[in-house]
């Protein structure tokens, strides 16, 4: 299968790969009737709860990724290295709430566990302009979201950032990059 996202181009005999970029994703209308109606019953599904946070990137401007692609690139970037990536809790409050997900952790990559040593909290700089879109998705859903950079225990890996309801079945939304270090926006 060819993807798009993630090309590789032959250079002098040495394979590089490109960082995935942001991808266009459309709002899905959400009736207000069914939010009001949701939120008076108290019942707050992770799905409706995925709806509301991509619809306001999109009304934001706030870039989504490929969540497969940028798993994809982050295992061979670390490969590359013999390592492997994982999750780290931006902040504090991040690390217990989201329990874990993924492989299992000494067999594979592309998880979070919050008792894993190596998911500790996310300890690097992060651009302002990162910040700046976790405080308005922090706000706008009231903490009930979490925030998760890659890593991959190299100096200066270039992370990822993801957005995602406390639930393991949650689906995650990778909203940022940057380079490290220095931070050049991808």
């Amino acid at each position: 299968m060819v993807f798009d996202f993630l090309k590789t181009r032959f250079q002098s005999g040495v394979t590089t790969l490109e960082r995935p970029t942001p991808v266009s994703v459309v709002s899905t209308p959400l009736p207000e009737q069914y939010q009001d109606l949701s939120a008076e019953l108290g019942f707050h599904p992770n799905d409706l709860l995925t709806l509301q946070i991509k619809n306001f990137m999109i009304e934001q401007q706030i870039p989504m990724y490929d969540y497969s692609s940028v798993v994809d690139y982050m295992r061979r970037v670390a490969a590359k290295e013999r390592k492997k990536f994982f999750w780290r809790p931006l902040r504090k409050k991040d690390k217990d709430v989201w329990g874990t997900w993924g492989w299992n952790v000494s067999e594979s990559d592309d998880y979070y566990h919050y008792r894993c040593f190596e998911c500790s909290v996310y300890d690097k700089m992060v651009p302002l302009h990162i910040l700046q879109d976790v405080k308005l998705l922090d706000k706008k859903f009231d903490g009930e979201v979490g925030f998760f950079v890659t890593d991959y225990a190299v100096p200066h890996p270039d992370p990822f950032i993801l957005v995602a309801a406390p639930k393991e079945s949650a689906e995650r939304i990778i909203f940022g990059a940057w380079d490290e270090p220095g931070f050049g926006v991808i």
